[in-house]
């Protein structure tokens, strides 16, 4: 799948984070994503390594995105992988 933030409606020099929550789903899990700014690139991560999504059934991922040119350019973190509740 993949997400656009096209939308990212900041002026050009500014920025805001945008965190996205991912859940897979209960079946047929180990989907992967690829999020895109308004130029249709993927985003940018650190050293260039593309997060790898937690692929088991109902795992929640959350990352985070930042631009500075109004969503052309993401620069993206892996905030958390397969979050869950302390036991």
């Amino acid at each position: 799948a993949t997400v656009n933030l096209i939308n990212y409606l900041t002026p050009s020099g500014w920025t805001r984070p945008i965190t996205l929550i991912i859940k897979q789903p209960a079946t047929n899990y180990g989907r992967q994503i690829t999020i895109c700014g308004k130029n249709g690139d993927s985003a940018m991560y650190t050293d260039g390594i593309k997060p790898i999504l937690s692929s088991t059934a109902n795992a929640i991922d959350m990352l985070t995105f930042w631009s500075l040119d109004a969503g052309v350019t993401l620069y993206g973190t892996f905030a958390m992988a397969d979050v869950k509740r302390p036991v």
